[in-house]
């Protein structure tokens, strides 16, 4: 799950800043090797990503 939210498809990451993205995926990396056995919440989105050319 965690190399899936790297990859930035949720329309949510478009509204942090860098840093909080670099701060909020050290947590997330903290709690995975903190418990790598926990479930992980299934997502059913496709993953599908679009970028604005300018």
């Amino acid at each position: 799950m965690l190399e899936r939210l790297r990859l930035r498809t949720l329309s949510f990451f478009a509204q942090l800043s860098p840093d909080e993205l670099e701060a909020g995926f050290r947590r997330l990396e903290q709690a995975v090797a903190a418990d790598p056995g926990a479930p992980a919440p299934a997502f059913s989105e496709p993953l599908l990503t679009l970028e604005r050319c300018r």
